[in-house]
């Protein structure tokens, strides 16, 4: 595979050096402290977004097995019954199991 090779003619060149320019006055444009608080609130919705998707201590699954996201199962069994609507007998099963949950 051969590599590509970017020539600088002084116009990219150019273009290039305005837009390095252009970003660096708004990076001083902006309130340090307006910048930290999002780096902030985006740290803290990733940490809830990623605590949410743990499984919780009391929940956890005994070694050996695979712990179940039933929220995600469930949401995957109702595409499927969305696909396969004209199937009564099956979704006659599917009701019976549910109700037994």
């Amino acid at each position: 595979m051969s590599r590509r090779i970017y020539y600088w003619n002084p116009k990219r060149k150019q273009i290039h050096q305005e837009a390095l320019l252009n970003l660096r006055n708004a990076r001083q444009s902006i309130d340090p402290e307006l910048l930290e608080s999002a780096r902030q609130a985006i740290a803290e919705g990733m940490e809830k977004a990623r605590s949410q998707q743990d499984i919780p201590a009391n929940e956890k699954a005994p070694p050996g097995t695979v712990p179940v996201d039933r929220q995600k199962n469930l949401s995957v069994i109702m595409q499927f019954l969305e696909l396969k609507r004209d199937n009564q007998q099956l979704l006659g099963k599917v009701k019976g199991l549910m109700l037994d949950v």
